[in-house]
């Protein structure tokens, strides 16, 4: 399954459920490891953990987000920066998720920008909401499960030429970390708002922001 959400022009995002997991591809997640954080950045990745801290410190929604994020049960979360996301699959963006024994396992990558890029943090953010969208659904067995719980959630956005599932609750948080980090919104969160919205019971608010590596 897919789950997308449109960008500028040609480009865009994509969000993918695997509609089958297997042995293999469960070796390929991210296993739990000796942390416990529920959002974790690849050891060789040098942007990502930049960026989420730049998310944190300039936005008062992706703080909320990412700390909400932690709270997610039984989920882990892989976020990495990819060179040629763009250049090869035409994506800003992409989410890869499986339910692997009732956890929940994702990839999120998003397109390599240089440092500070708010396009690139924009578009990171917009994964992240739908991790935590997908996180917070009640969990299911297996993927293909999961998979139909987020179709009623989906828009009817017939222009967009991205395949899979896109939902108000990603586009609209990624709209409202775009304002807070151009400085044109310095209200507090708007998550809580937006969660009753897509009807999207938030988990607790974390104490403290930490983004594992392995």
């Amino acid at each position: 399954m897919e789950c997308h959400g449109s960008s500028a022009r040609v480009v865009r995002l994509a969000l993918v459920l695997a509609a089958l997991v297997g042995p293999r591809a469960f070796a390929q997640t991210p296993g739990p490891g000796p942390s416990r954080a529920v959002v974790r950045v690849p050891r060789n990745d040098g942007l990502t953990p930049d960026n989420l801290a730049r998310l944190a410190g300039s936005s008062a929604t992706a703080r909320d987000l990412l700390a909400r994020l932690e709270g997610v049960p039984d989920a882990t979360f892989l976020v990495r920066a990819h060179p040629r996301l763009v250049a090869d699959e035409r994506l800003l963006g992409r989410g890869r998720f499986w339910v692997v024994r009732g956890h929940l396992y994702g990839v999120l990558e998003y397109q390599a920008e240089p440092a500070g890029s708010h396009r690139a943090l924009r578009v990171l953010a917009h994964e992240l909401a739908h991790a935590l969208e997908l996180g917070m659904l009640p969990r299911e067995p297996d993927t293909r499960a999961l998979e139909s719980r987020l179709r009623v959630k989906e828009l009817d956005d017939r222009f967009d030429p991205a395949p899979g599932i896109e939902t108000d609750f990603a586009r609209a948080i990624s709209y409202r970390v775009h304002r807070e980090l151009r400085a044109r919104d310095r209200t507090p969160s708007d998550l809580l708002a937006q969660a009753a919205r897509a009807g999207i019971a938030l988990p607790p608010e974390a104490l403290e922001l930490s983004h594992a590596t392995r």
